[in-house]
């Protein structure tokens, strides 16, 4: 599971022990389809949002997995830079939250990750912070986004991405590792 993350990241996770039952690096970097091509009902509910000039879906279905409640995304910015942010989402607590670096430390990618819970909380790491989902950390701030159906996102920005997980082969093969470790063992 903790194959191809930096070393700090790999340094906080290690120091979490193995008392966490659900450690999850997040999704980095994920794929997504245009509009016309995801298969979702109007009534599915999507958290949406424009950052520089980019439409983006990400549909609740979809982050209700805990091992997908964090997705580290990116765009590039109007001068070919990469803007990262963090897309987040607890499924019992129905938290969302947009996070991007204040501080310039984000450069193209956040590494924001999933602790489990804690106080029926989501629990969130980047670095060596931890924090839950609605408490606010100082080199991070918020973006605004909405919460509505996808059948009201997608007639406000016809040309939106949708989000449809993992990027790539050898991420995919790690999601389904974190998966099958992170799974309850049986008694």
């Amino acid at each position: 599971m903790l194959s191809g993350l930096s070393p700090e990241l790999r340094q906080t996770l290690e120091s979490v022990g193995r008392d966490t039952p659900m450690i999850s690096a997040g999704i980095d970097r994920p794929a997504f389809v245009r509009s016309d091509a995801v298969s979702l009902r109007e009534t599915d509910r999507v958290i949406g949002l424009v950052i520089e000039g980019h439409a983006r879906a990400y549909p609740l279905v979809r982050m209700s997995s805990l091992l997908e409640h964090v997705v580290n995304d990116h765009v590039l910015d109007s001068t070919g830079q990469p803007k990262a942010f963090t897309v987040t989402y607890c499924n019992l607590t129905e938290c969302v939250r947009v996070l991007e670096s204040v501080d310039g430390g984000g450069g193209d990618n956040l590494e924001i990750g999933t602790l489990g819970l804690n106080d029926g909380g989501l629990m969130l790491y980047r670095k060596n912070e931890r924090f839950k989902q609605e408490e606010p950390v100082a080199a991070l701030r918020d973006v605004p986004f909405e919460l509505m159906t996808w059948g009201e996102w997608k007639a406000k920005h016809p040309e939106t991405e949708v989000y449809v997980g993992p990027s790539n082969r050898n991420q995919r093969a790690r999601f389904s590792e974190a998966a099958t470790e992170s799974r309850p063992v049986s008694p």
